[in-house]
């Protein structure tokens, strides 16, 4: 069931310097979810579709501050959160 896959979603470390893992641990292969991540003027500056149960994301590349992850299924968000890049 996707609520219990999406209720057990981790995200370490935060705050994260160059690297972040996004885990869920009851993940069933669904293809359909994704994790976007935005930062604090709503602008989109990563989406990527969960192919597994957790995610590693690069973060050197962005700048150090406040971002809001997402994991979407279409439009609709079933999970959001504050992770803090430093």
């Amino acid at each position: 069931e996707i609520n219990k896959e999406i209720s057990s979603l981790k995200v370490f470390p935060n705050p994260a310097d160059d690297l972040v893992t996004f885990q869920l641990p009851g993940f069933s292969g669904r293809r359909d979810l994704r994790l976007e991540i935005t930062n604090l003027n709503g602008r989109q500056v990563i989406s990527t579709p969960f192919q597994a149960s957790s995610i590693q994301i690069g973060t050197a590349s962005l700048p150090r501050g406040i971002y809001f992850y997402s994991v979407v299924k279409g439009p609709q968000r079933l999970a959001t959160g504050k992770l803090v890049l430093q």
